[in-house]
């Protein structure tokens, strides 16, 4: 399931994210609004279409992993068979007894063997199972729940003039190990980029570090920006 990251980090950056691409404008016309809500509309639909996609890739991935497994545990017992085959005949042979056309292993060793593939197969599909109602469950999460909240939150902020924000409040943070992004009075920044003379000195999951000088401090999202900026 390497095949995509945490779901819940895709949603970090459709919350935080969305807002910046269609932000909410104090005296909005009537068609600019229309439009805005068109444009949510096509989005949630993406969205849908792409949740979609992740669910039946996953599933996907999963039933190729558990047949993968269960052709390795059998190839395994298979082998294991072959090679007890092996040594019996050659020690019949060895010992100068008369080696029967078919199979010399006993039949109980023959039925053994098969009972460990089907048991194995019944304890890989019961993992595969469980595995598909989880993606299951949070698939219709997504769709059911937190899509249509994502497009509540966004119709309204459609239509919902902005408070002014100021240059030194921090709006939004999306963060991932390989890159981080900040929302800073409008503005998206990275580390090592300035505001009014102030750098960025790093991005954490839930607070930039700001530097001016000597100085250094945090600010959450939407925390008090304080004298630092003075």
């Amino acid at each position: 399931m390497e095949k995509t990251k945490v779901i819940n980090g895709l949603f970090v950056l459709i919350f935080l994210g969305l807002s910046v691409a269609i932000p909410a404008e104090e005296g909005v016309s009537s068609q600019v609004s229309t439009d805005r809500l068109a444009e949510i509309d096509r989005y949630i639909a993406s969205q849908r279409q792409q949740t979609e996609i992740w669910y039946e890739s996953l599933v996907e991935d999963a039933v190729f992993r558990a047949e993968a497994r269960f052709r390795e545990f059998e190839q395994d017992e298979l082998e294991r068979l072959a090679y007890q085959e092996l040594v019996r005949r050659t020690y019949l042979r060895d010992n100068h007894f008369d080696i029967p056309p078919g199979p010399v292993l006993s039949e109980q060793q023959i039925n053994t063997a098969e009972e460990r593939i089907a048991k194995k197969h019944e304890e890989i599909a019961a993992e595969l199972q469980r595995a598909i109602e989880r993606l299951d469950e949070r698939m219709e999460y997504i769709l059911n729940a937190l899509l249509p909240e994502l497009e509540a939150r966004l119709r309204l902020d459609a239509v919902t003039p902005a408070p002014v924000t100021p240059t030194e409040m921090v709006t939004g943070i999306v963060y991932s190990a390989d890159k981080a992004l900040a929302l800073v009075g409008g503005t998206i920044v990275c580390a090592g980029n300035e505001i009014a003379g102030v750098e960025i000195a790093a991005i954490e999951p839930h607070a930039v570090v700001f530097k001016r000088g000597e100085t250094r401090w945090e600010q959450g999202v939407r925390h008090n920006p304080g004298d630092f900026w003075q």
